[in-house]
């Protein structure tokens, strides 16, 4: 904890909580820039998360076409 109370993100029992959603982030950054190089293969990609093919979850960038 910190001075104020609050949760540090340095703490060694929240270490793999942060991994995982630094993990994420750079899985989704990794994702966008598929999206730039090869958009067929990134929308390949979100569609086998969308029926659950894959062992991440859904990724939590997204670009809707509205």
């Amino acid at each position: 904890m910190t001075e104020n109370g609050g949760i540090s993100a340095f703490d060694k029992e929240h270490a793999h909580e942060v991994i995982i959603i630094q993990l994420m982030r750079i899985y989704d950054l990794l994702l966008a820039q598929l999206s730039v190089e090869n958009p067929e293969k990134a929308q390949q990609l979100v569609a086998l998360h969308e029926v659950g093919q894959t062992f991440m979850p859904v990724p939590s960038f997204a670009v809707d076409d509205d």
